[in-house]
């Protein structure tokens, strides 16, 4: 399991996110949306090394590299995302 919460660098949530968990070796893609209180959760994930991508419009992407999903182990990465540059 990989789940998070996704902030502003206030602390405040956002809602509606994306969230996209990718494993490159095996192909293996998932994507969801952040919840109204700016929660996501990937259950039932395969064990191995993951990329997690963290975006929102008018925020710059965040990405978490080679995160290591174990078996029956839930992962906790919570994202503060900046105001993009635009």
């Amino acid at each position: 399991t990989v789940e998070g919460t996704v902030t502003d660098k206030t602390g405040a949530v956002i809602p509606k996110a994306t969230v996209k968990l990718t494993n490159e070796a095996t192909g293996f893609v998932r994507e969801k949306t952040t919840s109204e209180v700016g929660l996501y959760r990937f259950d039932l994930v395969p064990a191995g090394m993951y990329n997690l991508r963290v975006s929102a419009p008018g925020f710059a992407s965040l990405n978490f590299e080679k995160v290591e999903l174990a078996i029956a182990r839930t992962t906790t990465l919570d994202a503060s995302l900046s105001p993009s540059q635009q």
